[in-house]
């Protein structure tokens, strides 16, 4: 703790602030439902919990949320220097594992959502309990909490009769979330449980490092959460590149570098898992900064300069910080935001350079037959082409199959006007609309068709090319070397023209 001053000049008074008035501002803090939670997980692992309980109860107007963890507990004094605000300053010294802040983050958490914060903690056998009413506040003008919670909760004190030690935090009074619903409002249940989905979602995010490694279970409704891994770690097609650490002073940044597989590599469940709690790709390239392996910032590049693009999509950087650099990082009371310090940038910004450079290569690898880069070998049906400086595709005129159709047509003009239809209507603002938001949604060419019906189309091309003059072993050389049949080398080995 601080020293106090002493001798202060004679030309100084008090100048308090309303307790009535502040307390109400202080819950406008900015906290979304999930990120108060997760705020009062931290308090939980930071002491001990193995496990951590979160309940939803409906109940109308009367709803509540509880957070229950099996942790060391508080004693009475320890529960109430927990209930003050700034309990602990920011600038104090804290234990490296310490997931705290600001020492506001019970308080600023609860009372963003609640009107009624009881705590209630088993310590060495003792449970202690402590309430803030914020009617109670606003009335009195005081800086006061209750030694006892309200009745309609003193039964959840028999959910630490049969723990060693825990502390189970009670929000009442849900005034943000459920107002003045009644219990048989069927639409406030719905989104009252709807809610409680989007802090599943973000939770298993959140605390994702210690779910991986199994020393911490959080049970939401009775569910158990399950991990979410943003980086692929395991997926074989996942690269990872090599791992950086920086310097600030005498403290290690820990910098980790991934792209990840195309979507065509990815299973439905995959491509889920990497998707994350906002099934955002394009919102989740860039840094992870994790704050004491908790968290902090999922997505985006950091303010370093960097727009996002498509394919930078698989471009993800792990960010491990220590909770010594809050103050160099910026971080805020929510720990939900954060800004890397200016010695850091240049070399963050070479790592971003890296990382997009290599994820924009598998983009242009996996995309090289719908839209070549380098044409001098391959044959492709559709080819890009600048027009009055706007992109549009046309029919490869030269494609075997297209020059069968043109000169074996008894109406040249129909067969020409046939393609120009088919290049000026191509439904390109569609495509790029459902690959935006179905990444996944595309199939690749032939995708799923049989052997046999691959061979009937190589056949078809095989006899326009023949049709056109070329010898038979060069028409087969050629059908390797035109899109998609390329997809198929074990069929090109075995081809037989056949009649």
């Amino acid at each position: 703790m601080m020293g106090k001053v002493h001798n202060l000049p004679d030309d100084i008074e008090d100048a308090p602030p309303r307790p009535s008035s502040l307390i109400e501002s202080l819950r406008a803090f900015g906290y979304a439902l999930p990120t108060a939670i997760a705020d009062l997980l931290d308090n939980s692992i930071t002491a001990g919990a193995r496990n951590i309980w979160v309940d939803f109860e409906w109940h109308g107007r009367d709803s509540i949320i509880s957070i229950c963890d099996d942790g060391r507990g508080m004693s009475e004094n320890e529960l109430l220097e927990a209930m003050r605000l700034g309990s602990i300053g920011p600038l104090e010294p804290r234990e490296a594992n310490d997931l705290g802040r600001f020492g506001l983050g019970l308080k600023t958490a609860s009372f963003s959502q609640c009107r009624i914060l009881a705590v209630l903690s088993k310590h060495d056998g003792e449970v202690s309990r402590r309430c803030w009413d914020l009617d109670l506040v606003r009335d009195t003008d005081r800086w006061v909490v209750r030694r006892t919670p309200p009745e309609s909760m003193t039964p959840m004190v028999r959910a630490l009769d049969s723990s060693a030690a825990g502390t189970m935090v009670v929000w009442g009074r849900l005034d943000r979330l459920v107002g003045n619903a009644s219990r048989d409002d069927q639409f406030a249940r719905d989104h009252f449980y709807q809610v409680a989905d989007e802090v599943v979602e973000h939770l298993r995010a959140t605390f994702t490092d210690y779910l991986r490694s199994g020393e911490l279970a959080i049970h939401v409704n009775g569910s158990s959460l399950s991990l979410w891994d943003p980086f692929l770690e395991r997926h074989a097609a996942t690269q990872v590149l090599p791992v950086e650490t920086l310097r600030l002073g005498e403290v290690q940044i820990r910098v980790s570098p991934f792209v990840l597989p195309h979507h065509s590599k990815l299973t439905p469940e995959d491509y889920g898992v990497a998707a994350g709690p906002r099934s955002d790709w394009p919102g989740l390239q860039g840094f992870y900064v994790f704050r004491n392996r908790r968290l902090i910032v999922a997505g985006g590049w950091l303010g370093l300069g960097f727009g996002r693009e498509r394919h930078y999509d698989l471009a993800r950087v792990r960010v491990d910080i220590p909770n010594s650099l809050d103050e160099e990082w910026q971080l805020d009371v929510r720990k939900s935001r954060a800004h890397p310090p200016p010695q850091l940038r240049p070399d963050l910004k070479r790592i971003a350079r890296i990382v997009r450079s290599k994820a924009a290569e598998v983009y242009r690898h996996r995309g090289a037959r719908l839209v070549p880069h380098d044409r001098s070998d391959k044959t492709f049906l559709w080819v890009p082409v600048r027009r009055h400086g706007k992109n549009v595709y046309r029919l490869e005129r030269d494609h075997p199959l297209i020059q069968a159709v043109a000169n074996s047509s008894g109406d040249r003009q129909a067969v020409d006007a046939l393609f120009r239809l088919l290049e000026e209507t191509v439904p390109t603002p569609l495509i790029s609309i459902t690959e935006s938001e179905q990444p996944t949604a595309h199939g690749a060419p032939l995708e799923g068709a049989k052997a046999q019906e691959v061979l009937e189309l190589m056949r078809v091309v095989y006899k326009a090319m023949i049709a056109n003059g070329q010898r038979p072993d060069d028409a087969k050389r050629r059908l390797s070397l035109i899109e998609p049949f390329d997809r198929f080398p074990e069929l090109l080995e075995t081809f037989v023209p056949g009649d």
